[in-house]
């Protein structure tokens, strides 16, 4: 969507980013229960409240690389802009969509256990942290390690999701400056 957007402009990149806009007006959590009301319990309310961020992202780097000369170059040869949206755009683009995605995972994972703790994301028996820790609240006070190794495990693998990103960003973004300096 972003792709189609950026790279042929005008009216198409109106209607997308409005709806785009439309999307990410609404908190995710918000959106995850709506998808949830209307779907039931899936894992395509985590895709759909952060598409709109992959959207704007890719609308960027397609109006970046649509004025590079290898698209003009693919034009010139009479690729049609169908070709150069699939075939020439994306591997161009793909380091920051990368990033993104491995930084949208731990997003991802926090609001899917944040759905099923208020018992709006996959029940059981599919196995969710969230769900773990709401049924945990029954015995807190007796048993308080049955919120924390679900939490813990929950911190553990969104931290850890994130260094990897992070590291992803150093190795893949040739504009970004590793340590924060110049």
């Amino acid at each position: 969507m972003g792709i189609t957007a950026g790279y042929l402009g005008g009216w198409v990149d109106a209607v997308m980013m409005r709806l785009s806009d439309a999307i990410s007006a609404f908190p995710a959590i918000l959106l995850g229960a709506a998808v949830v009301a209307i779907l039931g319990p899936c894992f395509v309310q985590v895709a759909i409240a952060q598409s709109p961020l992959f959207a704007r992202l890719a609308r960027a780097l397609a109006m970046i690389e649509a004025r590079q000369e290898y698209v003009e170059a693919a034009a010139s040869m009479d690729a049609s802009s169908g070709r150069i949206m699939l075939r020439h755009i994306p591997p161009n683009a793909m380091g920051p969509l990368v990033v993104q995605a491995s930084l949208s995972v731990g997003i991802a994972i926090l609001l899917e256990a944040g759905l099923s703790f208020l018992g709006l994301g996959v029940q059981p028996p599919t196995p969710s942290w969230g769900q773990m820790l709401a049924d945990s609240l029954r015995f807190i006070d007796i048993v308080p390690a049955y919120a924390i190794f679900p939490g813990l495990a929950l911190t553990l693998v969104v931290v850890g999701i994130n260094l990897i990103a992070d590291a992803m960003r150093d190795r893949l973004d040739p504009n970004h400056v590793a340590g924060g300096g110049k």
